[in-house]
C-alpha cells in the first residue's frame, strides 16, 4: 500500500484554506487561484515542477482589456523559483511559506493597481516597449481620461504589423479606441463593453 503523502494534495489544501479568506477562489481543482477585481484578476499559480515534486509560484494581474479565452500575466509574474518537496513536515512549511508570499504579493497588486490613476504609474514602471504591454497601457489611459497619452500607444498597435489573427484582432481593436477618443460617453461605454465581454469569455461573471 502506498503510503507516501500527495504533496499535491497537500499544496492545494493548505492553499485553500490561506487564500479562501480573503475572497481568492480555486479554479476548479487545478493549481491556480483567482481573486476577482472586476476589471482585472489576480492570478496565484503554484506551477509544478517539470522534473522534481514541488512548486514554483507566479503571481500577476490579468487585466480584463482585450476579448479572449485564456488569462494571461499582463503585470507580474514568478516570485519564487521551485520550492521542491522532500517530505511531509518540509512540504507543509514550504507551502505556509508560499502562502505568505502569495498574500503579500496580493496585496503589493491591489495597492498598485487601487484605482485607474496609480495602475497607469504601475504599468509604466513595468513597460518595457512589448506590443501587448503598449495596447494594455493605452487602453488603461483611455479608461483613465488621457486621450493624448492613450493615443501615443495606441496609434503605434494601429500602424504596426499583424502577423497572426490575435495581431490582427488587437490592432483592430486599437483602432475601434482611437475613433472614440474624442467622444468620452461613447468612449467610457464602448470600454466597459470590451472589459465585460472579456470578463465573459474567460468564464467570469458580467459586472
Amino acid at each position: 500500500m502506498n503510503t507516501q503523502p500527495d504533496h499535491d494534495h497537500i499544496l492545494k489544501r493548505t492553499a485553500k484554506e490561506r487564500l479562501a479568506p480573503m475572497g481568492i477562489t480555486q479554479k476548479g481543482r487545478s493549481r491556480t487561484f483567482l481573486y476577482d477585481k472586476g476589471w482585472y484578476t489576480i492570478i496565484i499559480e503554484f506551477q509544478p515542477g517539470s522534473f522534481a515534486k514541488g512548486s514554483y509560484l507566479n503571481v500577476g494581474a490579468d487585466l480584463h482589456f482585450f476579448p479572449r479565452e485564456h488569462p494571461a500575466f499582463s503585470y507580474g509574474y514568478r516570485v519564487e523559483d521551485l520550492s521542491e518537496f522532500e517530505n511531509e513536515e518540509q512540504w507543509f512549511r514550504a507551502v505556509h511559506r508560499l502562502c505568505d508570499r502569495a498574500i503579500g504579493e496580493v496585496r503589493r497588486i491591489e495597492h498598485d493597481l487601487s484605482d485607474h490613476r496609480r495602475a497607469v504609474g504601475s504599468l509604466r514602471q513595468a513597460f518595457e516597449g512589448e506590443p501587448w504591454q503598449r495596447y494594455e497601457l493605452g487602453f488603461l489611459r483611455a479608461l483613465n481620461g488621457d486621450p493624448l497619452r492613450a493615443r501615443w500607444h495606441l496609434m503605434r498597435i494601429a500602424m504596426s504589423g499583424a502577423e497572426h489573427d490575435v495581431e490582427q484582432q488587437r490592432k483592430s481593436l486599437a483602432k475601434e479606441i482611437l475613433g472614440k477618443l474624442g467622444h468620452r460617453e461613447e468612449l467610457q461605454h464602448f470600454l466597459n463593453d470590451v472589459i465585460r465581454r472579456t470578463r465573459v469569455a474567460k468564464g467570469l461573471q458580467a459586472p
